[in-house]
């Protein structure tokens, strides 16, 4: 239905506007039901083939939900190709939305599922930190400080208090120019040190 709407419209209508915003809490009972009693399987190959979808708002919205859904009964094989998934559109060049949502997608893995293998647990470490540092765009990098604050640890605090000091990354907000990354820096600290 999102494709649809999004094809049908030329991506100028969401779904929540030919819909309604009940469609939102329709879909979540939907996936519920699928989690509970569709094959697997096949429910990981559908949003799969969205994460690959040409059309970005899809796109993010597939990779957000495999990073929602992982731990919840797949396989240790099926978790892998979730993995994998997110892994490649965090390196995606060609488009900073879908890098961002799936920065966003590896933070809520990690935080969600406890029983994560260490090595993918420290894999999805690293690439949100070398999002946080070395992404062109400032949207992901924004996503990336905020998944520091998640899934970080004190290893993490040297980097975002550098982040919330140096970073030069600017906005305008009513008139005054303000650094996004550096109050987001700051608030991930403050999540990191109240643990």
């Amino acid at each position: 239905m999102i494709a649809l709407t999004l094809r049908e419209s030329n991506g100028k209508a969401a779904v929540a506007d030919k819909y309604g915003e009940g469609y939102g809490e329709y879909e979540a009972e939907v996936l519920e039901a699928c989690l509970q009693y569709c094959d697997k399987g096949q429910l990981l190959s559908f949003i799969l083939s969205s994460a690959r979808s040409e059309l970005s708002p899809v796109r993010r919205d597939a990779l957000s939900l495999l990073g929602d859904i992982a731990d919840r009964g797949f396989s240790a094989r099926q978790r892998d190709v979730v993995d994998s998934a997110l892994f490649a559109a965090a390196a995606d060049r060609t488009s900073w939305f879908i890098r961002s949502a799936a920065v966003n997608a590896l933070g809520a893995r990690a935080h969600r599922d406890r029983n994560l293998a260490s090595v993918a647990r420290a894999r999805i470490h690293e690439t949100v930190v070398a999002a946080s540092t070395s992404d062109p765009e400032s949207e992901v990098r924004l996503s990336a400080i905020l998944q520091l604050g998640e899934i970080g640890d004190a290893t993490d605090i040297p980097l975002l208090t550098r982040i919330a000091a140096e970073d030069s990354s600017q906005a305008v907000r009513g008139g005054r120019t303000v650094y996004p990354l550096r109050e987001e820096a700051r608030r991930a600290l403050a999540r990191l040190r109240a643990r």
